[in-house]
């Protein structure tokens, strides 16, 4: 199966290393700017959301393949990016791009429902970041998926935090579990091609699902 291809700096079978966390922090703080998109959603609205955001995904894929085949490409995003750039991304998109992408898909799919794109976008920028920095930080009872580690801690740390969006955001019960659970299977599993693009969309599908029964 075409997994995701392992983080030097977060599957090693041993401790994470202060500066790996160190990195991580710095990435999950940058991973926060995901809300932007959600602003510009609230601010431009379901009908006119998709055109800039298109706009915008051209734009962050322009960056990228200038980064992969020009020298100031290169040279550019080694300055403004290169303490939180991983190892691997060197010669793959960044989690910029996927991130990009997995905001669009909800605008395409979600956009008639504010609760979920609310929702599936907060679960982006909260959940996987909670997951991953204290799994990452204090993940003391680790476990592999295909491959890619993952810790007990910072798994229930993200369904904690699906959890508080859910409910933060209005959903009824049921549906802040059923969101929540979403989220651990799309922020657990190594879908390709990253898991970006399915933490809000996976979730974000299983909400609408949910909403016509």
């Amino acid at each position: 199966m075409n997994v995701l291809t392992p983080n030097a700096e977060t599957d090693s079978r041993g401790p994470a290393s202060p500066e790996a966390i160190r990195k991580e922090i710095l990435r999950k703080l940058f991973h926060l700017n995901t809300i932007l998109y959600l602003a510009a959603y609230l601010l431009l609205g379901p009908a006119r959301v998709m055109g800039p955001m298109l706009a915008w995904t051209a734009a962050v894929l322009a960056l990228e393949l200038a980064r992969f085949h020009t020298a100031w490409g290169r040279s550019w995003t080694q300055r403004a990016f290169g303490a939180i750039i991983r190892e691997k991304e060197s010669k793959h998109y960044t989690g910029v791009l996927y991130t990009t992408i997995g905001a669009l898909a909800v605008f395409a799919f979600f956009r008639d429902h504010p609760r979920i794109v609310k929702a599936s976008l907060c679960y982006l920028a909260f959940g996987d970041s909670a997951s991953a920095v204290v799994g990452l930080a204090w993940g003391r009872h680790p476990y592999w998926i295909w491959g890619r580690k993952r810790t007990w801690e910072g798994s229930l740390a993200g369904f904690a935090a699906a959890l508080l969006v859910g409910a933060a955001t209005g959903l009824p019960p049921a549906m802040v579990l059923a969101g929540a659970l979403a989220f651990c299977v799309a922020d657990i599993l190594p879908l390709p091609p990253d898991d970006n693009v399915w933490i809000p969309v996976l979730p974000g599908t299983i909400l609408l699902a949910a909403q016509w029964q």
